[in-house]
């Protein structure tokens, strides 16, 4: 581990960081990263601003669609009434009767920033960061409220809606994690 910059987060001032900045500060590369978020299980996410961009996604779980509403009702909510589903992850539900679309997703949008899955990292792994595709789904970032797993489908036709959606993050808690798979694998 003499090769990184950094041997622990103390010194890290934010809570999230782009990619080439973590990189830059550990003293690695992008796709360093990149291999251990897949192959060690570090979580790399997309952030998504939904305050004015109204960005919508289906969310899936398997479990009743009433236990489902139940269990979000049951969660705190911010100020903006979303329902915080993570300490980087949270959700509104639709502003109307029929929460549920004809494919049985649940209707909601997204806030914060959402994990990308072990099928999608794979994928930057190919392309070193830069594929031609998006995710086909995100799960929550962070240690979850819920204790049951969920994925978010993004509404991809609302595409000119995503604010800095490409940019990939890594927070302070994952960039630790790193430091500790790098020390691990030595």
């Amino acid at each position: 581990m003499d090769f990184l910059k950094i041997k622990n987060t103390d010194s890290l001032l934010r809570d999230y960081y782009q990619l080439d900045e973590a990189a830059k500060i550990l003293g690695c590369d992008v796709k360093d990263i990149l291999w251990f978020a897949r192959h060690k299980n570090i979580e790399i996410c997309m952030e998504f601003y939904d305050d004015d961009l109204d960005v919508s996604s289906g969310l899936r779980a398997d479990i009743d669609d009433g236990d489902l509403i139940t269990t979000l009702d049951a969660l705190e909510k911010d100020d903006n009434g979303y329902y915080i589903l993570s300490e980087h992850s949270a959700l509104r539900l639709k502003n109307d009767n029929d929460n549920f679309d004809d494919y049985g997703f649940l209707k909601c949008h997204l806030k914060g920033y959402f994990a990308l899955d072990a099928e999608y990292k794979d994928v930057l792994i190919k392309h070193e960061g830069q594929p031609d595709e998006w995710p086909e789904y995100f799960i929550i970032a962070g240690g979850p409220e819920l204790d049951f797993p969920v994925k978010f489908y993004v509404n991809y036709d609302e595409r000119e809606n995503y604010f800095l959606m490409d940019t990939l993050w890594i927070t302070k808690k994952q960039i630790s994690n790193f430091l500790n798979a790098v020390l691990e694998s030595k």
